[in-house]
């Protein structure tokens, strides 16, 4: 029976050593690439897809053949693990949105104060290092340790538009405002997501240009949106692809005109990939057929249980007598212990993992089982194949068109940390990766 193994997320860390006190970098810039996936860039690949820059950054640097998340396999959890070192356990993001029956907050963890451990931009700062934010996951909030933050926000019903979120949130003179036409036209873009990576690309060449500072984040988000609307192979991704290889490429040539690609190391990385489905999953409609007090908060290919005790064994025979259709296993049950073990859902009493073809949605009316005509989903084991994500670096002490295996999220900020010449600390569930290096640091 398939089960997400805690050895098998843990097996990775045999790649990586001790961090030093030796700065290899005088900048890093870290840019997340949700749906950046290792075809887009592998040499036996890459021909077939439009990522000329990420090539490039391939070939001055080191890459992975696959990079492997933690779980849930979803861009929040994920990202916080990035900056943190630790698992959702520890850090305390271990969904996009708080569980909430009925889905009734529209509110994703958008806020710094929602970190239960110190990230990446602190421990910089403590350092004496300058940090700058474009639109990084839950980092609302994040000016009193970080020094100019454009955080990731945006509008829900009832909000102002979503760049006049920004502008109020915003590190003042952070945020780009020239030329004049620029926030207005990007305020009524009708493709959203393009204009939003737009615009954390002009920011942090801002930042670049004004500041120039020590450790750069940003965060793209358009290819995994299109992803997830039309599944891997429709021309929307293709073109979305294209548009974050341009962006990649700019923010690259940023940093060459102001002098300093000999000074500083960029890191593309991915969060896990997602997965084309074909059929969704509402378990909450089995709950309230039998009026039950439980809650499935679903995202993607997986969700978390919340029931009293007493409800739990009752819950995970209803959930075993639907597992299967016709000798097709639909999704995997995970208990508290297994939860545990993963660092993850730390108050959830059971958790639901789909099979490659699955997700779940949080409706509790209509049917179990409904069919999707297309689309794919985050989430799920993010070791299953298919679910791996990219990872490639370039820059100072960074060995050239070297390739290996793996590289795991949970390893960036220690790795990061080890560039910039700091340690984010002992008790860490990941580790600078040195395979990274020329040499050993």
């Amino acid at each position: 029976m398939h089960r997400i193994s805690a050895l098998s997320l843990l097996g990775l860390a045999v790649l990586c050593g001790c961090a030093s006190n030796q700065r290899l970098s005088e900048h890093v810039i870290l840019i997340s690439v949700d749906g950046l996936r290792p075809e887009y860039y592998l040499p036996s690949t890459h021909d077939s897809y439009p990522t000329p820059n990420i090539q490039r950054l391939r070939e001055d640097g080191v890459h992975a053949r696959k990079a492997i998340g933690i779980f849930p396999a979803t861009s929040y959890p994920n990202h916080a693990s990035m900056v943190t070192g630790v698992r959702p356990d520890r850090h305390g993001i271990d969904s996009h949105t708080p569980p909430s029956a009925r889905n009734e907050s529209p509110h994703w963890k958008w806020e710094a104060s929602r970190l239960q451990s110190r990230p990446l931009w602190y421990r910089a700062r403590q350092e004496g290092l300058t940090v700058g934010i474009s639109f990084w996951p839950s980092t609302v909030g994040a000016q009193r340790d970080a020094h100019w933050v454009v955080p990731e926000r945006w509008s829900v019903p009832g909000e102002p538009s979503w760049i006049d979120l920004i502008e109020s949130l915003s590190t003042p003179d952070a945020l780009v405002t020239r030329p004049a036409s620029l926030l207005p036209s990007l305020r009524h873009d009708p493709n959203l997501h393009a204009a939003r990576d737009r615009l954390a690309t002009v920011v942090t060449q801002r930042m670049l240009n004004r500041w120039e500072p020590d450790l750069m984040l940003v965060h793209l988000t358009e290819l995994g949106v299109r992803q997830v609307q039309h599944g891997l192979q429709h021309e929307e991704v293709r073109s979305a692809l294209a548009r974050v290889d341009f962006q990649v490429g700019q923010i690259r040539e940023s940093v060459a005109r102001l002098g300093l690609s000999e000074k500083t190391t960029v890191i593309v990385v991915g969060t896990p990939g997602v997965i084309d489905i074909h059929t969704e999953l509402a378990p909450n409609v089995l709950f309230a057929k039998q009026d039950w007090k439980a809650y499935a908060h679903a995202e993607g290919s997986q969700a978390a249980i919340y029931a009293p005790g007493e409800w739990v064994d009752k819950i995970r025979k209803l959930l075993e007598a639907n597992r299967h259709d016709k000798g097709i296993e639909r999704y995997d049950i995970l208990d508290a212990f297994e939860l545990k073990r993963l660092g993850a859902y730390p108050r959830a009493s059971l958790a639901i993992v789909c099979r490659p073809g699955f997700s779940l949605v949080e409706r509790e009316v209509g049917p179990f089982v409904s069919k999707t005509p297309n689309g794919a989903a985050w989430g799920g084991d993010p070791n299953e194949p298919g679910r791996a994500s990219g990872f490639l670096a370039a820059g100072p002490g960074i060995a050239a068109g070297e390739g290996f295996e793996s590289f795991r999220l949970l390893d960036i900020s220690p790795t990061v940390a080890t560039i910039l010449g700091f340690q984010m600390g002992d008790d860490l569930d990941g580790k600078p990766c040195w395979k990274l290096f020329k040499t050993k640091p």
